[in-house]
Parts: C-alpha cells; sequence; structure tokens
C-alpha cells in the first residue's frame, strides 16, 4: 500500500457557459508544477460549447471528471454554487486527499499557484482556508481586486480538509465565501489571501453588473447578519472607488431590501456573535486585519 501524500489535493470546478475562458483555466491546470489527484467538473446546465470542451478535456486526462446539471436556464450565485462543490466533493470518495481547492473556469492560474499553496499550509499547520489574489481587467492591463487580507478568494480558494469538516461544509447563501471564512475562524483557524500569489481573473467580481452585484452582496450581509455600523462602513468604502456610488448604494438598498423582505438568515447563535465581535474588532483597527 503507497503512503498517502501530505499534500495530496483535489478540485473542484463549477462552471456554466465558459466556453471563453475555459481552456485557458484547463491549460493553467494541466501545467501546474504539482498536479491534483482529481479535478471534478460540474457543468451546471451550459448551453454554450462549454460541454465539448470539457469532454475533450476528461478524454485526454485520467484524473478529470466531468458531472452534468440539467439547464435551470439561469445563473444562481451561492445556493447554485454551493450545491455543485457539494456534488463535486461526492466524487472524491475513490482518492485520498487532504486539501481541496474550488476553481472558477474563468481564471487563469501561475504554474507554481498549488504547489506555493500547499507551502503555506505545510508552514501554518492552522491555517484552514487560503487563495492568491486576483487581477481584474482594467483598460488595457489588469489592477488588484482588493480584499481584506483574512477573506479569501471564491474563484481560486483551497480548504484544508480537517477544517472544511470542522464547518460542516460550504452553507448554501449568498455570500458563503464569506461566512467560511467566519466560521473557520470561529473554530479556531486562519484564513488568508497571499497577496504575493497572483492569479488572473478574467471576469472581476460581479463583471459590468457591478450594482446589480452590490445589491446581491448586500443582501448576503443581511443573510449573515452583518452589523449594520459595519455594513455602512463598508459601503463609505465603496464610495471612495469606481463607480462612484453605484456599490455603496447597491451595498445598502440590498440589505435593506432583505430586511423588509425578511429573508432567510443564519441562526447559529454562537456564530452570529462571533461575526459581530470580529466586525467591531475590525471596525476599531480600521479594517487592517
Amino acid at each position: 500500500m503507497s503512503p498517502i501524500d501530505p499534500d495530496a489535493y483535489a478540485l473542484i470546478s463549477p462552471v456554466r457557459n465558459e466556453a471563453g475562458t475555459l481552456p485557458c483555466t484547463i491549460a493553467s491546470v494541466l501545467t501546474q508544477t504539482k498536479k491534483p489527484v482529481r479535478w471534478v467538473f460540474i457543468d451546471d446546465g451550459s448551453g454554450d460549447e462549454t460541454p465539448g470542451i470539457l469532454a475533450a478535456a476528461a478524454a485526454g486526462c485520467v484524473f478529470i471528471r466531468v458531472i452534468r446539471f440539467d439547464d435551470r436556464g439561469f445563473r444562481q450565485p451561492g445556493p447554485g454554487v454551493v450545491r455543485a462543490f457539494g456534488r463535486g466533493i461526492e466524487e472524491l470518495r475513490d482518492v485520498s486527499w487532504e486539501f481541496v481547492g474550488k476553481l472558477d473556469g474563468d481564471v487563469q492560474l501561475p504554474c507554481d499557484y498549488y504547489e506555493k499553496l500547499l507551502s503555506a499550509f505545510a508552514a501554518d499547520s492552522k491555517l484552514g482556508i487560503a487563495s492568491g489574489a486576483c487581477l481584474v481587467p482594467k483598460g488595457k492591463g489588469w489592477r488588484l481586486e482588493k480584499n481584506i487580507p483574512v477573506h479569501t478568494r471564491g474563484p481560486c480558494k483551497m480548504y484544508r480538509r480537517t477544517c472544511l469538516g470542522e464547518i460542516g461544509g460550504l452553507v448554501p447563501m449568498l455570500g458563503w465565501d464569506g461566512l467560511d471564512g467566519y466560521m473557520a475562524r470561529m473554530k479556531g483557524w486562519r484564513t488568508k489571501t497571499l497577496l504575493d500569489l497572483k492569479v488572473i481573473h478574467f471576469r472581476p467580481t460581479h463583471g459590468e453588473r457591478r450594482f446589480l452585484g452590490a445589491l446581491r452582496d448586500g443582501r448576503g450581509a443581511y443573510r449573515q447578519h452583518y452589523r449594520p455600523s459595519y455594513l455602512l462602513a463598508r459601503a463609505a468604502v465603496n464610495l471612495l472607488r469606481s463607480p462612484y456610488l453605484l456599490r455603496g448604494l447597491g451595498l445598502v438598498l440590498g440589505y435593506l431590501g432583505a430586511h423588509l423582505r425578511r429573508e432567510e438568515r443564519i441562526d447559529d447563535p454562537e456564530l452570529i456573535r462571533y461575526i459581530h465581535d470580529e466586525q467591531r474588532r475590525r471596525l476599531k483597527n480600521r479594517g487592517r486585519e
């Protein structure tokens, strides 16, 4: 019996209509210095050339598997992504892995991305979730998509298996990729974006629909019991970033709309208390942590 590789990792990629960028994502994983033991694609009802691209990739690579969902007719951020990720976890039952990455189909990775992520995990036994930083299009170049250091990036994050188990997996709701960090930190894990490890994210968060994306983020903040003062501070910061006013206004309106509709919220008192305490501390430290 061969020994278990302590750095063995798997990848799960929920994709939908990614034909324009998916070949680049696939190529950047196939050239990694440390390759996954399995890469599961969950095709969430694509209507473009994505199925053909995935079929060709699976035919040429033994560690790729493709699962296809029926087309529901629309994207479902939050619950749809988490559902796909959970289905991908089921496809890992017959392989040994210690880490799992969630990778979008519109990302280009440097060839040593996973080698460096795994080195970070090896150096810190309490690091539970980590990612690189995202570069997004700006004019003819690229800009760094900013986030606080403890927030890991949804398009390219990685989980330690024990951490993912302790938090009970991902929560199928808007804002899942921030909530996972709160849950991990509450359990004593560390979460981190490695700012010196950069990936190209061809579509910025929310793309060109930034106001609608901000509305969605506001709804997610309400569902996660964000403190109103913290939400307003986030909105104020966004007033200083392009597109001015729209994103800050969208956060507030999304939060208020969810409140008026009494949308479903997390109901774990310990987690809510932790979120409030961390946000209070972050406001005191002006978001530096």
